[in-house]
């Protein structure tokens, strides 16, 4: 990373117009975790370029890292003014609201996500999640699969899926969804519901 970042200090000397190289270093100090070095990149990228949505969702992201969420959720916000179709935007928005418990919203902004890309097995996994936490079983079966359906070794959403069936007392399917978990060697890995 010391070499990436020599490059992008150059290229900025080189051309110091363009957004994505000042937001670029501003990656490489968040991934350093140094989250002050990063936001002023980041800031330094929205001074070349007032439209460079990218730095504004890489700021929220920062906010998210540090649970700073009001200020995440401006800054996605802001994001989307500038590029409505931002599907990282939609989704951290969704997740954020889903972390707050505000699941009417992290729904919405899970559908915006699911319009745009209807394979995002993720938005999908956290749909079911909400469903299950709202222990609306029908509508987290159908999240569940569908995840499954975009990617079938979506371990969280196997385990979920495997959790919901035997709640309901469908041993047979539970068993299933916890063999294929087996299977695949990553019982005891990954985010599921408890």
């Amino acid at each position: 990373l010391d070499k990436a970042i020599e490059c992008y200090y150059q290229a900025v000397h080189y051309n110091p117009q363009r957004a994505k190289s000042y937001n670029n270093i501003g990656l490489i100090y968040k991934r350093w975790q140094q989250w002050e070095q990063a936001m002023e990149w980041y800031q330094k990228a929205l001074t070349v370029d007032a439209g460079y949505y990218i730095a504004c969702s890489n700021i929220g992201n920062v906010y998210q890292t540090l649970g700073q969420y009001q200020e995440a959720i401006e800054w996605y916000q802001k994001s989307l003014a500038l590029c409505p179709n931002h599907l990282s935007a939609l989704y951290n928005l969704g997740h954020l609201y889903q972390i707050r418990k505000q699941y009417p919203l992290a729904i919405e902004y899970y559908h915006h996500v699911l319009e745009k890309e209807p394979l995002y097995t993720s938005a999908w996994g956290n749909l079911g999640n909400i469903y299950f936490s709202l222990e609306q079983w029908e509508q987290a079966e159908t999240a569940y699969l569908e995840a499954l359906n975009s990617d079938p070794s979506h371990y969280a959403s196997r385990i979920n899926l495997a959790k919901l069936y035997r709640l309901q007392g469908k041993e047979k399917e539970a068993h299933t969804h916890y063999s294929l978990a087996l299977l695949k060697g990553k019982l005891g890995k990954g985010n599921s519901n408890n």
